[in-house]
């Protein structure tokens, strides 16, 4: 009993020396998870201290990036507004270069206007001299080009014909004629210069101007045309230009001669497909083809039928330079003195007639065909001294 109650004694004080020892233990547990909460704790702080730190040092690049942004933006403003200036001012230096190009243009087109007429001065003043070579002509043509210049006082000034153009190896045999008819010693002029003095838009018109110069392959033709003058002239057959002429002396029914005060008349001898005679008739400037046979010193013409061009088959051109397609033997039922006639409804001749606006030559200018004498050659019997009484002055002209 003794022995039992002993055992159970040792056995509750064990019991309870387990128990301490396991408070013990516990409470040593727990101090060491305290302990190391702590430990978390400070880190944690110290963790949030270091974020906080990264998060104001963040703030403070967030701002010093937005303080660069918007530096950045002004300097890119300023650099817009520099570049909208520098764009304005290429605008107006290309303003002002064109404003300077144009001022050049002008400048030059003067220039080359003055110089025009400077040279233009100069040829009619060595033809007023006598002193203006065929050489020298060939020359200035040269110089000045195919341009034509209009002559504004619509004046020609005549070439005296000499021994030189009756000698075979300068004018050809041809040239025999002058002295065959007498026309050595008299003044004549060219039907080149009337035409071009009639017609300027005819020979500046590149596409019928290769067709009318020296040299051309291919030569146009020219039909329907009638000239009238105040005094006598005639053709020469040393210079056969597809061209006669008549008196009205002696063709007193010729229209042109209805008006007393016209002497002579002008119309196609009908070779319109040859060469040679178009080329004397359209480009000649050294062999004179009109002869003046009259003391005049002034001459007045004026186109009586407007002029039209054919090709070597007869078939004509309009006035832009194309081909029509259609003959002239086909128009000419239609007309009545070179003029297309009042077609009364008849559609065949309203065809022609809207066909004959676009092919014919007209001009209602005056020309002067004037000769000039020089001291020598004043002893020519058709020279006056007295230019007011040779020169035609009617007012029924033109």
């Amino acid at each position: 009993m003794n022995m039992i109650l002993f055992l159970l004694i040792l056995i509750l004080y064990k019991t309870k020396r387990s128990g301490d020892g396991r408070k013990d233990g516990g409470n040593y547990r727990c101090e060491e998870v305290l302990s190391q909460y702590e430990q978390n704790v400070a880190s944690a702080k110290a963790e949030a201290e270091k974020a906080q730190g990264a998060l104001l040092q963040c703030e403070q690049s967030s701002a010093s990036a937005k303080a660069e942004a918007e530096k950045a933006k002004i300097e890119a403003k300023k650099a817009q507004g520099a570049l909208l200036q520098y764009e304005q001012n290429v605008a107006s230096a290309k303003a002002e270069a064109k404003k300077a190009q144009g001022t050049l243009s002008q400048c030059e087109q003067s220039s080359a206007s003055t110089k025009a007429e400077a040279e233009k001065a100069k040829i009619e003043a060595k033809k007023a001299q006598g002193a203006l070579s065929q050489c020298e002509q060939d020359l200035i043509k040269e110089k000045m080009g195919d341009k034509v210049v209009e002559n504004e006082n619509r004046e020609i000034i005549s070439q005296k014909i000499t021994a030189d153009h009756v000698d075979i190896t300068k004018c050809g045999s041809t040239g025999v004629y002058y002295n065959s008819y007498k026309h050595v010693g008299c003044h004549g002029f060219y039907t080149s210069d009337l035409l071009e003095a009639f017609y300027p838009e005819m020979y500046s018109n590149p596409k019928i101007a290769e067709h009318l110069k020296l040299g051309s392959k291919v030569f146009y033709g020219a039909v329907n045309y009638k000239f009238a003058f105040s005094e006598s002239l005639d053709y020469s057959p040393a210079s056969f230009s597809n061209i006669l002429c008549g008196k009205c002396a002696v063709s007193r029914s010729e229209t042109a001669c209805r008006d007393n005060e016209i002497k002579s008349f002008c119309y196609p001898a009908g070779y319109y497909a040859n060469k040679d005679y178009n080329q004397n008739f359209f480009a000649e400037k050294a062999w004179p083809n009109l002869v003046k046979m009259s003391g005049a010193t002034t001459i007045r013409a004026k186109q009586i039928s407007p002029l039209i061009l054919v090709n070597s088959l007869g078939k004509m051109i309009d006035r832009e330079g194309n081909e029509t397609g259609e003959s002239y033997f086909s128009l000419t039922p239609y007309l009545n003195n070179g003029h297309i006639k009042d077609c009364l409804g008849n559609t065949t001749c309203k065809k022609f007639a809207a066909i004959m606006k676009k092919v014919a030559w007209d001009s209602d200018k005056e020309v002067l065909l004037k000769t000039v004498f020089d001291d020598v050659q004043k002893v020519n019997p058709y020279y006056s001294d007295n230019e007011d009484s040779s020169v035609f002055v009617g007012t029924n002209f033109v």
